[in-house]
């Protein structure tokens, strides 16, 4: 999905999240480190995320609001081939792989160092990548791969802090079809985010 369409879908999930909001909106940035989860994933591949977040109080203890994130380069996965009577290659495959949805957070105790409980839902997007090395070739292929976007769900908390800052975690629970494919694939993921929070 191009920029342009991301900024549109952000623009209307603000709107809608802040429409049945009781008081003033915040907007939140937020960085930190994302791992994932995938199905049969042979190893973890990590990436550092940038994100914003526009909130505002439904009530004394809920707030509801609309969120980007954005992983930096994706999630990369190496991997070395070495077949016996063949050219030995490597393989790198990498998922971009972004959210744009809506969060609900529930915050019972408020105070200097709050807890919070969350919950996500929204649209997962993005696409791929494949780049081949062969040993002794100095060159590499690319090859670009679509994924279907498709519907999501986080769960997670964390802790709001004086200054005001927010430290949390969270889990994303999501499964992709490879566009003109019957293949899926789970990518379920978890991040550790930290945050600052603007009045507006």
């Amino acid at each position: 999905m191009k920029a342009p369409k991301l900024l549109m879908v952000l623009v209307i999930l603000c709107v809608a999240a802040g429409a049945f909001a009781q008081q003033g909106p915040g907007l939140s940035i937020f960085t930190g480190y994302a791992m994932t989860a995938f199905e049969n994933q042979s190893d973890a591949a990590g990436t550092l995320p940038v994100g914003v977040r526009l909130s505002a109080n439904l009530t004394s203890k809920i707030d509801i609001g609309a969120e980007f994130f954005y992983p930096i380069g994706g999630y990369t996965f190496e991997t070395t081939y070495a077949n016996a009577g063949e050219p030995s290659y490597k393989e790198k495959r990498t998922f971009e792989l972004m959210f744009a949805g809506l969060m609900t957070k529930i915050t019972p105790i408020k105070g200097n160092l709050a807890p919070y409980a969350k919950v996500g839902v929204g649209m997962y997007l993005g696409n791929g990548e494949i780049e081949t090395e062969y040993v002794g070739l100095p060159d590499k292929k690319k090859n670009n791969f679509d994924m279907d976007s498709a519907l999501g769900f986080n769960v997670g908390g964390g802790f709001t802090l004086p200054f005001p800052l927010f430290i949390e975690y969270n889990y994303h629970i999501i499964s992709r079809d490879y566009k003109n494919s019957e293949e899926s694939l789970d990518m379920n993921f978890w991040d550790i985010l930290v945050g600052y929070t603007l009045s507006l």
